[in-house]
């Protein structure tokens, strides 16, 4: 039983399982302070616009009985976590861990944004941190930013945890805040002053003449410094809201020093948004003609918004053809929001006089306009709308909000594709996607359109890095099966110059064997010899000694007979000697044509490395004296065969890694639509309006094809066919492989495998290489 924490889940109504709050805590140090946090969540108008809609579970006790999987598994389908620390992190559940531990451990890892929290005065300091809160923080640290509320306050912790997590919606949405209406006079729409200098600068050029009413450069004389302040004035004026104010003092301006831009300006402006009677308006027409004088060529927004002025004033005069054709030529000149508000608002009043269902299309279209050009100025618009025609624009934004199914539809089915082909092609799981209901909200369709662009840019995301992975991967193998075949092709030639060294010296052993045989041969005849010459030295010596017994005549001639034997024994000793030296000479020289082969094979056995091809040398080094010409033609037999095995091993390792490359090249070309797809379809849908949340957690950017020079994303290394550069893209410091890819260089070589025409320039040279990978 879980008896110290608890996690709550918070989250009905309308909202799916995926656009859940979860709340991590200590069950005995924050259970009241959850139940209050809750409440507040519940009373914000921007969450419960966005579909989120907390809500404290009844039975607190059954949800800590249940097992701990079920609370992970809720952590992982939220779409925010709220952790609260205090001085305890409550029981442990498993492996050392407590449920905190485990419940952060499954948010972050399922891409859960969360926010954790520091509660109680201890922690105006990060000193006074028990060991057990220290090991969270420090884990936390490194993936989330952790708020600090000295205070034991609920009220003002509620208060401030439910503005952090509604601040994050209006940043999901794009806004640096909540949204609100103007809240002075010289906001113009779109165009707040205090972002000026973030502004392009041809538009903050041309803003600078009406945000800035004084420039030091034309401050010269008494007549411009009195023309300056009177201007400073009107400035201070609009700042704080006080309209008659600032009118007095423009009016005074013109009136006392002419008429200059600024003045003339904020007069027209003023008059037509502002006034009251048909005198107000007629005095906006007559400024609006004097700055339209002042106008140049160049002030494309300052030209906007003067007809956007005159527009408006002619509508409050009831001349709406006049007023829509003005209305119309400031959208050409440059659209704002105001243009398309005031020129909705021109057929929404036609629409209210009459039921000429031209004026409803018209309304519908320009109403179509601006929700896809600023979707938070759509919501203000609307709200004002609903209040002022509410039957009327019932009708319009009920029809908008049909047009709209279509797209929501379409990106809520392309990351449902996306996630389908992720998970059968790639093996990669994704959390359901939030399901959208047809009577959602219009902020709640677009904070979860975001979520869609979020989740399908991070699983396509993801597998871009599968597919670098595997292509590194395959890559390495193909260079070890190439590492392979050359140090395959180095061994056999390694064995097979062994072999024919060693059938080398079997040819000159075979040839010295006969030079052995012929000199035994001649040795033997020379014993014979010898042997006769000796047998015929006993019979002369027997026959001289019976002739010198006979007569001295008969004894002398044979004596010069055995004196001639006795030298032809001499020569036939000599012959003998040189005989027997020459077949020692012959077995010697055979003798050592056995050691150099022993030599030769025991050298080339140590240049080899393969245990298969050493196993072909032991036979020959066992008895080299008995090798014969046979073996060497057995162990060259053994050798091709052996070649051709391991040959035919790679070639079929070297097809597995071409079909693998042949499959990754698939992938990849389906995964470059897929992101040309997304990023010219949800990317840059509506002006980019749903990217907030994708380049806020992916830490990338957004910027125009054209500014990027290049549409589809492989169109960075080849040519594409492709049309005129519309719509947005996603890139990182201006390179657009960055916001795909973690290794761009790898990316280059694997978008590169998928261009067909390189394909086909190296199909023959694919088809030679292809046994070994190379």
């Amino acid at each position: 039983m879980r008896n110290t924490a608890i996690s709550l889940l918070a989250g009905k109504g309308h909202t799916s399982f995926m656009d859940n709050i979860f709340f991590s805590f200590a069950f005995s140090e924050f259970k009241t302070l959850v139940e209050h946090i809750t409440k507040r969540m519940g009373e914000s108008v921007t969450l419960q616009r966005c579909g989120l809609k907390p809500f404290h579970l009844a039975q607190l006790e059954a949800f800590k009985a249940a097992p701990l999987e079920n609370s992970l598994q809720c952590v992982r389908n939220s779409r925010y976590m709220i952790c609260l620390l205090g001085q305890n992190i409550g029981s442990e559940a498993e492996n050392g861990k407590t449920y905190i531990e485990l419940e952060i451990e499954a948010a972050l890892e399922a891409d859960v944004d969360v926010f954790a929290f520091l509660i109680g005065p201890e922690y105006d300091t990060l000193n006074n941190m028990p060991p057990a809160v220290r090991r969270v923080y420090d884990r936390l640290s490194d993936c989330v930013t952790i708020g600090q509320l000295p205070t034991l306050d609920s009220e003002a912790i509620a208060r401030q945890i439910t503005n952090k997590l509604e601040d994050d919606v209006w940043q999901t949405l794009g806004e640096e805040e909540k949204l609100t209406l103007a809240s002075d006079l010289l906001d113009v729409s779109g165009f707040p002053r205090h972002r000026l200098d973030r502004l392009p600068e041809g538009v903050r050029k041309q803003l600078t003449r009406i945000y800035r009413p004084v420039t030091q450069d034309k401050v010269s004389s008494p007549l411009a410094a009195d023309l300056s302040q009177r201007k400073q004035w009107a400035y201070q004026s609009l700042t704080y809201g006080h309209q008659e104010q600032a009118l007095k003092n423009l009016q005074k301006a013109i009136k006392e020093f002419g008429s200059d831009f600024f003045s003339c300006f904020w007069l027209s402006r003023l008059y037509a948004l502002h006034g009251t009677r048909e005198e107000h308006w007629r005095s906006s027409q007559q400024y609006a003609e004097t700055l339209e004088k002042m106008l140049k060529d160049e002030d494309t927004l300052l030209t906007s918004l003067h007809l956007t002025h005159l527009g408006r004033a002619y509508c409050f005069q009831k001349d709406f053809t006049k007023a829509e054709s003005l209305l119309l030529q400031a959208i050409e000149a440059y659209p704002t929001y105001e243009a398309l508000e005031f020129l909705a608002e021109v057929y929404l009043m036609q629409r209210e006089k009459s039921n000429n269902i031209e004026w409803l299309h018209k309304a519908v279209d320009t109403m179509s306009s601006l929700l896809r050009f600023k979707l938070s100025h759509y919501v203000l618009v609307a709200d004002r709308f609903t209040e002022k025609y509410p039957y009327t624009f019932t009708e319009v934004n009920t029809e908008v909000s049909h047009k709209l199914d279509s797209f929501y539809f379409n990106m809520h089915k392309s990351l449902t594709d996306n996630q389908q082909w992720a998970k059968q092609r790639l093996s990669l799981s994704a959390p359901q996607p939030p399901a959208l209901l047809k009577e959602a909200a219009l902020l709640q369709r677009a904070y979860v359109a975001s979520q869609y662009v979020w989740q399908n840019y991070r699983l396509l995301r993801r597998a871009s890095s599968q597919l670098t992975t595997r292509f590194i991967n395959i890559q390495q193998q193909l260079d070890q099966l190439r590492e392979q075949k050359k140090y395959q092709d180095q061994e056999y030639q390694v064995l097979a110059e062994a072999l024919t060294e060693a059938r080398a010296f079997l040819k000159a052993r075979h040839e010295r064997l006969e030079e052995v045989i012929t000199a035994k041969e001649q040795e033997q005849a020379a014993r014979r010899k010898l042997q006769a010459g000796n047998i015929m030295g006993v019979i002369m010596f027997i026959a001289m000694g019976a002739g010198f017994n006979q007569s001295p005549n008969i004894g002398f001639p044979l004596l010069v007979g055995l004196i001639l034997t006795l030298c032809i024994r001499t020569v036939l000793s000599t012959k003998k000697a040189k005989a027997v030296k020459n077949t020692e000479e012959e077995v010697n020289y055979v003798s050592e044509i056995n050691r150099s082969l022993a030599l030769s094979l025991s050298s080339f056995n140590n240049k080899i490395g393969q245990i298969e091809l050493k196993a072909l040398l032991h036979p020959l080094l066992e008895e080299v004296e008995k090798l014969r010409e046979s073996d060497i033609t057995e162990a060259e037999h053994q050798l091709t065969t052996l070649y051709q095995n391991q040959s035919e091993q790679l070639n079929q390792n070297a097809a597995t890694c071409q079909q693998e490359l042949a499959l990754l090249k698939h992938q990849t070309s389906t995964w470059l639509t897929k992101v040309n797809e997304f990023e010219q379809y949800s990317v840059s849908a509506h002006s980019g309006q749903y990217n907030h949340l994708m380049t806020r957690k992916g830490r990338i950017d957004v910027a125009r094809k054209a500014e990027l020079g290049s549409g589809k994303l492989e169109a960075i290394f080849f040519t594409c066919d492709e049309s005129p550069l519309t719509g947005r893209a996603l890139h990182s410091g201006g390179n657009r492989l960055d916001a795909w890819f973690d290794n761009p260089a790898v990316a280059r070589s694997l978008i590169a495998m998928t261009d067909n025409r390189t394909q086909q320039q190296q199909t023959t040279q694919q088809q030679t290489n292809h046994e070994y990978g190379q």
